[in-house]
């Protein structure tokens, strides 16, 4: 991902892993400069709709949209669709921004607002999250942090370790 938008996710909370500690979810206080921290888009239904219908769901009108779950750092976990008639189903945040577009929706940590015709979504960052944040780690060493400094934030836990010796020793 490019841009965390204030905290990064655990990788469990992304991916079918089980929990790895340096994959964990930390706060970012550096990618701020990036122009995915802060996003808003709006979506028709119909948008939406067509695209969700396009990837499989059946979803092809859509009446209302909701977050109906998130992850300890934050973002939509599960998306509520409603649907006509009153039916609902729910899927994967990540498996609704990838069928609307990665384009469309930079992230899955957002909030929804109905507009009647169509969506708001105001958001942070851009991918999924999990890992080293690319802009987190350029501000960071624009405030002099080593590069040892930025591996042990975004990967706690992990080992840094040298696999081979530096020419010249």
């Amino acid at each position: 991902h490019s841009t965390c938008g204030g905290h990064t996710e655990g990788g469990h909370d992304v991916f079918p892993e089980p929990p790895l500690l340096p994959l964990s979810a930390v706060p970012c206080q550096f990618c701020k400069e990036s122009k995915h921290f802060s996003w808003k888009r709006t979506l028709t239904k119909a948008e939406i709709g067509d695209s969700l219908a396009k990837k499989g769901y059946s979803a092809t009108r859509v009446a209302s949209l909701a977050v109906a779950s998130r992850t300890a750092a934050g973002r939509a976990k599960e998306i509520t669709v409603g649907l006509p008639g009153g039916k609902q189903t729910t899927i994967l945040a990540s498996d609704f921004r990838l069928a609307v577009g990665p384009g469309k929706l930079p992230s899955v940590r957002f909030d929804v607002r109905d507009l009647g015709a169509s969506f708001e979504f105001t958001g942070h960052g851009f991918g999924h999250g999990v890992g080293l944040c690319q802009w987190g780690a350029k501000g960071m060493a624009d405030a002099r942090h080593s590069a040892t400094e930025i591996l042990r934030h975004y990967y706690p836990g992990a080992q840094l370790v040298m696999l081979y010796p530096a020419q010249g020793t």
